[in-house]
């Protein structure tokens, strides 16, 4: 597995996408040539956040190490990034022959509206058949029987 790069490898400008995305609730779109060269900005991008979170479990064991605890500003930068960035979401849109890549807050995407319209209904429960009670209850007892397993 290739190791992560320093979130400072990475154009200054994604760090400034997770805040407008997350924070400001922003959408930031970007016209590219074709798509291969969505697919490669995604993977950089996904790249980038692998990198946050490794920056972050990074900083976490120095804060853990520290007698107060206390992030310094640039600490705080990161743990910030990594609260924000599950907020933000990319995808590649292509349109009349155009392509973009269009980062936005998970909550104001298209599938997050769609499933806000979700309604549940009350149905009644449907019966198991005997076929699948009987794994339901062979996967049962081989989980308790590995529970006891542990146990001993």
């Amino acid at each position: 597995m290739p190791r992560n790069k320093s979130i400072s490898h990475y154009p200054a400008r994604y760090p400034e996408i997770v805040r407008e995305c997350a924070l400001a609730g922003q959408e930031v779109r970007l016209a590219v040539a074709d798509r291969k060269q969505a697919l490669s900005l995604r993977g950089h991008w996904f790249s980038f956040v692998g990198s946050i979170k490794a920056e972050g479990q990074r900083v976490t064991r120095q804060l853990a190490l520290l007698p107060t605890g206390l992030p310094s500003t640039a600490q705080q930068e990161i743990l910030d990034l990594v609260a924000y960035q599950p907020m933000v979401m990319l995808t590649i849109e292509e349109r009349e022959g155009q392509v973009f890549v269009v980062w936005q807050n998970r909550e104001q995407s298209w599938q997050a509206r769609l499933l806000a319209t979700a309604t549940v209904t009350a149905g009644k429960p449907t019966a198991m058949t005997a076929e699948q009670d009987a794994i339901g209850q062979r996967l049962l007892t081989a989980q308790q029987e590995k529970d006891d397993a542990k146990n001993r």
